[in-house]
């Protein structure tokens, strides 16, 4: 796409095993106010490497919105290069590392359950097991866009799976990178999200100087396939509304 004079590029992260079929739904709405680069994060299997391979392709500056462990991947981003983040967009997403004791144990079983069960019968067969999971239940109904989560997720390999867990289990501490933040910054939540609840989203706004939250009714771990038009209008008014130079330069909140 070619890049008009003064336009921003808004780089999208999409989260564990998605790619740009997760993005499509609200891209097209951005389009006009922003060149759209969707990344890619290949086999690498630590947020770090997600987030410096992104860097390394990117201009000088460009603002980004990052789903899930997209999410992550942004703050790591913003930690690594500050400066050249003009705003930030966090989806359905948390801040903290992989817990200690019982829960951390019940998240690693569970995502050495997804990786069995996709070396065993396929990885459609596994996105066929998981994607209900990432809906809200009144959308789970839905066999169009289960369908279309069952072909993004199945056409992944086995091996991305396996380095995005490597990813997540390993996932840095970003509080400080909350607390750091001077760019206008936008928390979107599924009111329904039961893997990132709004609760978790609700913690890291209080860490962030200049922050919109939102959350998003009717509406599960995947808002921007679920409620797009509501997600694309948002994600439009963020990208536009004009930087107030102070965002750039004011102390860490307490």
């Amino acid at each position: 796409m070619h890049q008009r004079q003064n336009q921003e590029t808004l780089i999208l992260l999409p989260g564990m095993v998605c790619d740009q079929a997760s993005w499509a739904p609200v891209a097209g709405h951005l389009e006009e106010s922003a060149e759209i680069q969707i990344a890619d994060y290949g086999d690498l299997g630590s947020v770090t490497g997600m987030a410096e391979r992104v860097l390394a392709s990117a201009p000088p500056q460009f603002s980004l919105a990052g789903h899930s462990m997209g999410g992550r991947v942004a703050m790591e981003i913003c930690r690594l290069a500050p400066e050249r983040v003009q705003r930030l967009c966090l989806i359905a997403t948390e801040h903290t590392p992989k817990p200690e004791g019982e829960a951390g144990a019940q998240e690693t079983n569970a995502r050495l359950d997804m990786i069995e069960l996709a070396r065993s019968q396929g990885m459609t067969a596994m996105a066929k097991a998981w994607s209900p999971n990432l809906l809200a239940e009144e959308n789970r109904g839905n066999q169009v866009l289960l369908d279309e989560m069952v072909r993004m997720i199945g056409r992944q390999p086995v091996e991305r799976l396996e380095s995005h867990i490597r990813a997540g289990e390993t996932r840095p501490d970003s509080t400080d990178v909350l607390r750091s933040l001077n760019c206008p910054v936008m928390l979107i939540a599924g009111e329904q999200d039961s893997l990132r609840p709004a609760s978790v989203m609700a913690r890291m706004q209080s860490l962030i100087a200049h922050c919109h939250f939102e959350i998003i009714p009717s509406c599960g771990h995947m808002p921007m396939m679920e409620q797009p038009d509501m997600v694309g209008s948002l994600l439009q008014d963020w990208l536009t509304a004009e930087i107030n130079p102070s965002e750039n330069h004011t102390d860490e909140p307490a």
